[in-house]
């Protein structure tokens, strides 16, 4: 149960999910190393698909932290192993709604699936998102939180927000 009495639809005894109680309860979402190597993401979007419930996703708009756990030990950058971007891909295909969800404050989570969802090149200490497809990427994901928006019956208003919000954390980003 949440503070209101709202009955909450994540298991928070889930490796997956990490509630993080602060000014606001943010809802840190993890995708598992195992998941990533074996290929199977319905553990991963089960928990994304409780998001789409309205309730609940008016609760977590702008406050999901998205990563995979279990790649400490390896020295790569997350996107630069090919099958946590093969994994993230094929979760993007079935859950697309990420601007919706994610948090912006930090630049984490969305450069985590800017990385992992578009193609880059490599650059000295850096890796660079051709502009032609940041801007694809950024278009396509708003479309789908609009969708979603409209789904929801959310106001022009919070759908303006948003789009505001995840358009000046890009303006922010280095690079």
């Amino acid at each position: 149960m949440t503070r209101d009495g709202v009955p909450d639809p994540f298991d928070l005894t889930d490796p997956r999910l990490l509630a993080i109680h602060a000014d606001e309860i943010m809802l840190a979402l993890y995708g598992t190393r195992e998941e990533v190597e074996s290929g199977d993401i319905s553990p991963t979007l089960a928990s994304l698909n409780k998001l789409l419930e309205p309730g609940t996703a008016r609760r977590f708009r702008g406050r999901v932290i998205f990563g995979i756990r279990g790649y400490d030990d390896d020295p790569r950058e997350l996107h630069y192993i090919p099958e946590v971007v093969l994994w993230m891909r094929e979760l993007d295909r079935e859950f697309a709604y990420w601007f919706y969800f994610v948090q912006v404050t930090n630049i984490g989570s969305l450069a985590f699936l800017t990385f992992t969802l578009c193609d880059y090149v490599k650059v000295p200490g850096a890796a660079r998102v051709a502009p032609e497809v940041l801007r694809e990427f950024v278009e396509r994901k708003l479309v789908a939180m609009n969708k979603l928006c409209t789904f929801l019956g959310e106001t022009d208003a919070v759908r303006h927000q948003r789009t505001r919000e995840v358009l000046e954390c890009y303006e922010k980003a280095p690079g």
